[in-house]
């Protein structure tokens, strides 16, 4: 992926409704098999609410394939969502992987400076060595009442190059649309995973249009290459956005130079 670039800027009316960023690692069972009361006593300040809990992780073992078919696994590992009081932030940790969550992005010199501060809890303690996944997650998504375009097409502010149906006026009322494509990052090891469409908002069951873009590399690397990888991710982030909506949606969307 080779997109222009683009000038930094902040939108006053911000379109992002979750930014995630986790890194996986290999397994570590002090996770499983103690409490992280470590870990909490470090986080407690910023992030003082705690939920535990219990996910499942299918997995199908072909080894045997030939023989007696695929063979379904069930995985059940422990998780921990430290929270901060407000709710709009969230640290998750599992033995398989660390992660910050916000529904509250301000820009990336913030997230990134809490996400340093939890990694460097987090290294200090488990001490994995490497992450085998480093992941960049950016969901925006479109509302047309909040910036005064309700009755604006969406190829009026959707770019044709993922505006599917829309793009034609015969296909303007269409419902339910949605798409993907991966795509690799040009100067990196890395992809991104593009999910988008109409969604409903769940409050009022208004149509918005979703852009979902997850940056990744899937392969071993330190701490210190996880970090330069996730901040070449966060400007290729802003010049894919920018790709995706027209010149109205973002003079609407009232950016401020960065």
């Amino acid at each position: 992926m080779s997109f222009p670039v683009v000038d930094r800027v902040i939108y006053q009316k911000n379109p992002l409704v979750e930014v995630v960023c986790q890194l996986s690692v290999h397994p570590q069972l002090r996770v499983e098999t103690e409490l992280p009361t470590d870990f909490q006593s470090h986080l407690k300040e910023k992030y003082p609410i705690l939920h535990e809990g219990t996910a499942s992780l299918t997995t199908i073992d072909s080894s045997q394939a030939a023989a007696s078919g695929s063979q379904l696994s069930q995985q059940i590992f422990k998780f921990y969502d430290f929270f901060s009081k407000d709710g709009t932030w969230k640290v998750s940790l599992s033995k398989d992987f660390i992660a910050l969550t916000t529904t509250k992005y301000q820009n990336w010199e913030d997230f990134s400076s809490r996400l340093q501060e939890v990694l460097t809890i987090y290294n200090e303690i488990y001490d994995p060595r490497i992450f085998k996944r480093v992941g960049l997650r950016y969901k925006d998504v479109i509302q047309r009442s909040t910036i005064d375009l309700v009755d604006t097409p969406w190829h009026e502010i959707i770019a044709s190059s993922i505006a599917g149906p829309f793009a034609d006026d015969g296909f303007s009322k269409a419902k339910h649309y949605s798409s993907s494509f991966l795509l690799p990052l040009k100067d990196t090891f890395g992809s991104v995973l593009v999910q988008y469409g109409i969604v409903e908002y769940a409050t009022t069951a208004e149509e918005c249009f979703l852009i979902d873009a997850d940056y990744f590399i899937e392969q071993d690397v330190e701490y210190h290459v996880a970090i330069t990888t996730l901040t070449s991710f966060n400007k290729k982030a802003g010049s894919l956005f920018r790709h995706c909506i027209t010149d109205k949606l973002h003079r609407a969307l009232d950016p401020i130079p960065k």
